[in-house]
């Protein structure tokens, strides 16, 4: 009888432990980024982000997890590397009676490669904007989607001559051929004592984007490191035009040259990397390491003119598709495609304001290897017979030339971005 009561009570106490333990609704707190399911009352005080691990238990929201996705958007100000210039481009000489070739005494280079001046970009401002999100409810999977655009660069070099007894400025080259009483070898593109200029301007525009699948590896109250893997693609789109004007003064006509080279990089590879989020208090630091490996398809876009008008300096008027370094052996799109590594760092300090809001301060760092940029593909050594005007009728004596050249080198850029990140 007696061990008949205690099953009795045991029973009653289970039952009325199972009741209760219904009744009681569930919570969950935030450790690292990850949510701890427990029962109980819900503690005292305001609820804090679970971005923290000091944030008190937060109710399940529908069986879910709060914060499933999340965008940021960033305003950059980064500075690009310098564009190189392999050969020089403008030269002058103080000697009035000299073509500024660049084996004449006096001659001077103004511009290009021996010259000491860089085509220097400066800070170009630009965005990225990023979105993202959880796949699971445990966290362990999560997406992102990334893309940025920065605002078009330029240089402008000029140098001009009053002509007359004034210094002379000029382009020099190395030709191949004689040509208007010139020999063959160190020449420059020069029409006398009349006034003349040389100009030679740079553009330069980057942008890309990124997908990337983020796993969780190890996580705790301070610190999460998770792996990724995706997809990057790059493009550089670069110019440079490169101009020789004179005015003949007998006659008020004008002589201009004027050659165009276009490279354009583009991008496409498989990346993987790390990213480390740590946390304290409402500050959050947060480091991505990643490198892409692929390809890199390049195309050069080479173009020329030259225009005569009121038959200056005695030539025919009219525009022909030749300049000097851009010729019908080179004139025209070439194209290739090479092994290439993107290598990215970045770094963010941030301060959660509230659950969904965290502005943030960073510095990132990108490089591109095997790119091609338009100053390094320029062959100086010029067979002036193949141009119609300086030497009709533009009939080609001897080998061709210039030729065509994929000449690469590294490219980086890196800078400093504000951003904000939403949670949601």
């Amino acid at each position: 009888m007696f061990g008949k009561k205690n099953l009795t009570l045991a029973a009653l106490l289970i039952c009325t432990g199972l009741v209760r333990a219904q009744a009681e609704p569930a919570y969950y707190r935030m450790v690292g980024t990850e949510p701890i399911v427990q029962t109980g009352a819900k503690p005292d005080g305001v609820p804090r982000s679970p971005l923290f691990s000091q944030a008190p238990l937060l109710p399940i929201e529908d069986g879910q997890p709060r914060s499933r996705c999340w965008a940021s958007l960033e305003f950059l100000q980064w500075r690009i590397r310098n564009a190189p210039v392999a050969i020089p481009l403008i030269t002058g000489n103080a000697d009035s009676t000299s073509i500024a070739a660049l084996n004449e005494p006096g001659t001077v280079i103004l511009f290009g490669a021996g010259s000491g001046r860089s085509v220097d970009f400066g800070e170009l401002p630009g965005a990225r904007l990023s979105v993202g999100g959880w796949l699971d409810n445990e966290r362990l999977f999560s997406w992102e989607i990334a893309g940025f655009l920065f605002a078009r660069g330029g240089y402008l070099f000029q140098a001009s001559s009053p002509g007359g007894a004034g210094p002379v400025v000029s382009i020099p080259f190395n030709s191949t051929q004689p040509f208007m009483l010139n020999p063959a070898g160190e020449s420059s593109l020069n029409a006398g004592n009349a006034p003349h200029n040389a100009t030679a301007g740079f553009s330069s525009i980057l942008w890309g984007g990124e997908l990337n699948q983020l796993v969780d590896l190890l996580s705790n109250e301070r610190c999460r490191w998770s792996g990724l893997f995706g997809f990057r693609y790059l493009d550089l789109n670069e110019s440079l035009t490169l101009s020789r004007t004179s005015l003949d003064t007998a006659t008020g006509g004008g002589f201009a040259v004027t050659d165009g080279f276009a490279a354009r990089n583009q991008f496409y590879g498989g990346q993987i990397g790390l990213r480390l989020a740590l946390n304290w208090r409402r500050f959050t630091f947060d480091t991505d390491a990643k490198i892409a490996l692929g390809i890199n398809a390049q195309t050069q876009n080479i173009s020329g003119t030259t225009t005569v008008t009121n038959n200056a300096f005695g030539m025919n008027n009219g525009t022909t598709g030749a300049g000097l370094f851009a010729q019908a052996s080179n004139i025209g799109q070439v194209n290739q495609t090479i092994f290439a590594i993107a290598p990215e760092l970045q770094f963010k300090m941030g301060f959660a304001v509230s659950e969904h809001f965290r502005p943030y301060i960073g510095y990132s760092c990108l490089w591109l290897t095997n790119a091609i940029r338009p100053g390094n593909q320029i062959d100086r050594n010029v067979n002036p017979t193949q141009q119609p005007v300086l030497v009709p009728p533009g009939a080609l004596v001897g080998d061709a030339s210039p030729l065509p050249s994929f000449r690469p080198s590294d490219f980086w850029a890196h800078g400093v971005q504000v951003g904000m990140e939403f949670r949601y």
